[in-house]
């Protein structure tokens, strides 16, 4: 979902009845905040808003949204179009609609306004300058400095400025629009986890966490990825360790203006497991789970919620810095029914198994008589070779091999898919409208390799189904 733009120069008139009511102003609020309003006041009233020479008008009655009008049309075009203006002045005087134009409710349609609103502004900003605006988040001073350090010397982008807590960011979101978020965890005044909900739904935008790593915090990394920030990278304690940041930065940032952050649906909190499956049998099935930009979001959407296995072993490859994979198993172990491990070189795949990886080395699968195991290619240098990933497991598995490719996996898949369908595996991509960042799924769907598309929290049901034999 996203936002209004910044109405910083409105005042919001409220009239009442002398005897009853008050009036007065409220400034700094955006249209969206005081639609919202108006729907939960449910009371019959007409919003009147100017912005130029333009008028328009948006009724209330029952708590709903019953009619919008302008020049330019009325309904839900015109509503549309009266809260995408980007500024002007707006105020409230008792109304009855002249009819009804807009019957869906009015969630649906504040959020279907925001998102074209949002969508406009992307298209602008793709249309224009390609510069790059980051706004970095952090109590820290010198966390701060460092941050613009490599951001504009070593990566090119512009620091449009830097707030120490989440209240503060709030306010130059809306000043200055960036196309990505630095984030820091702990913070006073506003904690990043109040700002990064707050974000998600006032204002989306791409939000990195940049935060120290430990048993301890790795919970609430989790916690806010599981809101919907895009990436984590440890916070450096040492200078040396800068460079490491400013180079998995550089993904999120290459990427900035394609991610579709008003698409992300967060996950649900997961609940901790009452039954625990024990690694069983050796694998009759494999599950494999490759995930890029997007995808420990939705991870944590489908692991948590998978059932015990009775044949199926489950691999997730997600595309995340290398310190967060133990951190990551080891929480949604908690959560899931499956064992949920790091993965290690000669790990076998056993049912009710799950072993994580990220991107960094090069796996493959291996079989022999006594069952199938993951091991380390000795020759295959640093990073996936998804291609070959799929090939070695399309070989082991056969028709009993299941790939499951999430948002933004932009990987050489095309080879590996071929060779999963030639053996009879099947194939689900993520739904390109759920999704973080669409475009390499987008892409995978012209190869028509796909057996269907899904949205994530549907996967642990249909992986369910597909490890009984359906």
């Amino acid at each position: 979902m996203s936002t209004a733009p910044n109405w910083a120069t409105l005042d919001l008139l409220l009239e009442e009845e002398p005897v009853q009511g008050f009036s007065g102003w409220l400034q700094e609020l955006s249209l969206a905040d005081v639609v919202q309003l108006a729907c939960l006041e449910g009371g019959e009233r007409v919003l009147i808003v100017r912005h130029g020479d333009q008028e328009g008008e948006i009724y209330f009655a029952g708590g709903e949204i019953v009619h919008a009008a302008y020049s330019g049309g009325t309904g839900q075009d015109a509503f549309f179009d009266i809260l995408s203006w980007p500024s002007g002045s707006f105020w409230f005087r008792p109304g009855v609609a002249p009819e009804r134009s807009i019957d869906a409710p009015w969630n649906f349609m504040l959020i279907e306004a925001l998102r074209l609103a949002d969508e406009r502004r992307r298209k602008a900003a793709m249309a224009g300058d390609d510069h790059l605006k980051v706004l970095v988040v952090d109590d820290s001073p010198l966390v701060c400095k460092a941050m613009r350090k490599i951001l504009e010397e070593g990566l090119n982008v512009e620091v449009v400025a830097e707030a120490n807590n989440g209240r503060a960011a709030l306010e130059m979101i809306e000043q200055h629009r960036p196309d990505l978020l630095t984030l820091d965890v702990n913070m006073p005044v506003m904690g990043g986890d109040v700002a990064l909900m707050h974000i998600m739904i006032r204002s989306p935008a791409p939000v990195v966490l940049v935060s120290g790593l430990d048993a301890r915090g790795a919970a609430r990394v989790m916690e806010f990825l599981r809101l919907g920030a895009v990436d984590f990278v440890p916070k450096p304690e040492q200078a040396s360790e800068w460079q490491r940041v400013a180079g998995r930065l550089n993904r999120s940032l290459n990427y900035a203006k394609q991610f579709s952050v008003h698409c992300v649906r967060r996950a649900r909190s997961p609940k901790k497991v009452t039954e625990k499956a024990r690694p069983g049998m050796p694998a009759r099935r494999l599950a494999v789970v490759i995930g890029g930009i997007g995808g420990l979001l939705e991870a944590q959407k489908i692991l948590p919620a998978l059932p015990a296995l009775q044949s199926t072993s489950v691999l997730v490859v997600q595309d995340m810095i290398a310190d967060l994979v133990p951190h990551m198993s080891a929480y949604i172990d908690k959560f899931s029914a499956l064992a949920v491990s790091p993965l290690q070189s000669g790990a076998p795949l056993l049912s009710s198994q799950c072993w994580l990886a990220n991107w960094d080395a090069a796996w493959e699968v291996v079989a022999d008589a006594d069952g199938a195991a993951i091991r380390r290619e000795e020759d295959g240098g640093e990073g996936l070779d998804a291609g070959r990933l799929l090939r070695s497991a399309a070989e082991a598995f056969g028709a009993s091999l299941l790939v499951v490719v999430l948002s933004g996996t932009d990987l050489d898949l095309e080879d590996g898919l071929q060779s999963v369908v030639k053996k009879g595996g099947r194939i689900l991509l993520q739904d390109p409208a759920g999704c973080l960042m669409p475009g390499p799924v987008e892409n995978l769907r012209e190869l028509e390799l796909e057996d269907g598309v899904i949205e994530p929290e549907k996967v642990p049901e249909t992986l369910a189904e597909w490890d009984r034999g359906g």
